[in-house]
């Protein structure tokens, strides 16, 4: 599901309902950052978490961020003007940006996580795939694309990609993110080889800031029953 502030354009920000978590994806810049951390300061503040909240929020980063001079510094100032710990946070980078400067990606990273900030490779597999750059990158996930999860339960070298990527990624002591989960057959495989965390519309639609609060009363109660 989706999650924006309702003066913003839906685009701008997305919350997905995960089995185990909840992730916050941006697809903008910093004040785009700014906005959907204001969204879930005003939830932390009202009391009301919802439980399918989890302990993490995840804010895409690009290659420009990371690269931005001062862009560690403006990111705590955000944080501490919202009062969330920066160990909820997680930022999510692509492959595409580990390879272009390797070096310079794993120095900026570092420098973060001595902030306790964590880190998660986006759509893993499909274009830089390197294991070499996996034991050097200070992350915390994996997330596979959802190119291999559609057809999962259908095709055998989907299905073989997506063992070998949870087994090594385990190894790696790093979790698993499945992307784009729709079908209960999806799920049940995943679950069936220890994937950690589930992502997509089998578990919700997208959803505005404002329906957050229904959804999780719904949820609430199908729990109950």
């Amino acid at each position: 599901m989706a999650v924006c502030n309702d003066n913003t354009e839906q685009e701008q920000g997305r919350l997905f309902k995960c089995h185990k978590c909840t992730w916050i994806k941006i697809y903008t810049g910093f004040s785009c950052h700014q906005a959907i951390l204001a969204v879930i300061a005003v939830y932390q503040y009202s009391g009301h978490w919802p439980d399918f909240f989890s302990t993490w929020q995840r804010l895409n980063l690009s290659p420009k961020e990371l690269n931005q001079n001062g862009f560690e510094e403006k990111v705590l100032k955000v944080i501490r003007k919202y009062d969330i710990p920066p160990d909820r946070i997680e930022f999510e980078i692509t492959e595409r940006l580990v390879i272009s400067n390797l070096e310079n990606t794993i120095e900026k990273m570092l420098k973060m996580k001595q902030h306790v900030f964590r880190f998660s490779v986006d759509d893993f597999g499909t274009g830089y795939s390197s294991l070499a750059y996996l034991k050097e990158l200070p992350i915390n996930r994996l997330k596979i694309d959802r190119s291999f999860i559609c057809d999962v339960t259908e095709d055998r070298n989907d299905a073989t990609i997506v063992e070998t990527i949870i087994s090594m990624s385990h190894h790696l002591g790093l979790e698993v993110v499945a992307e784009g989960v729709e079908t209960q057959e999806q799920h049940f495989f995943l679950s069936q080889h220890a994937c950690d965390i589930f992502q997509g519309y089998y578990f919700s639609e997208a959803l505005i800031a404002s329906e957050i609060t229904m959804f999780d009363l719904q949820h609430n109660k199908e729990n109950l029953q």
